[in-house]
């Protein structure tokens, strides 16, 4: 279990700040939240910014680079 939670860190991490924004967004559609707008729209922007991030690191020249590295230092050693 530790070895699965050491080499896939971050891809939990990633599923962790996507699954919040499900919750979050999930949670105002349905529940009635009770605040001003102002902080709803403050949620709702943040947390459509981390999912934005994760989606731009996975789907965006990030991962790719850090393939493309572990690939070289595979073969420098």
């Amino acid at each position: 279990m530790n070895d699965f939670i050491k080499k896939n860190i971050v891809e939990l991490i990633a599923l962790g700040a996507f699954v919040q924004f499900l919750i979050v967004i999930l949670f105002v559609l349905f529940r009635e939240v009770k605040s001003n707008e102002t902080t709803t729209m403050m949620i709702l922007t943040s947390s459509t910014n981390i999912v934005v991030i994760v989606l731009t690191y996975y789907f965006g020249s990030s991962k790719g680079s850090k393939d493309k590295q572990d690939k070289l230092d595979a073969i420098a050693k």
